[in-house]
């Protein structure tokens, strides 16, 4: 069954890097993950990579990766931790169906 593993964020590779070709193939994905394993949570990934990237994450970009390798964003991450029974902290003032890392650890 399918959990969530860790916090992730979503960074958009640079179209100046998505268009180069090789052999007829884009070298280059849309995007590339970064991830940290527990407890590390979404504010701490922002804050390392602050150096490197030219302006804020969005928070459509933050998300999760899952124990088979997806990314998921919050909604889906909520569903798979419900269907998983997951343990996770309840946040009685949250009226959302979002999930967030401070949910988790």
């Amino acid at each position: 069954m399918e959990t969530i593993v860790a916090a992730a964020i979503l960074v958009p590779v640079p179209d100046e890097l998505r268009q180069e070709m090789w052999r007829g193939r884009r070298v280059y994905p849309d995007h590339t993950i970064v991830s940290a394993p527990p407890p590390a949570r979404h504010g701490t990934l922002m804050h390392s990579m602050s150096a490197y990237l030219p302006r804020r994450v969005q928070p459509d970009e933050q998300g999760f990766l899952t124990s088979t390798g997806r990314y998921v964003g919050r909604e889906e991450a909520l569903a798979i931790v419900f269907a998983a029974g997951q343990e996770r902290v309840d946040h009685p003032s949250r009226n959302d169906h979002t999930l967030y890392s401070e949910d988790l650890w």
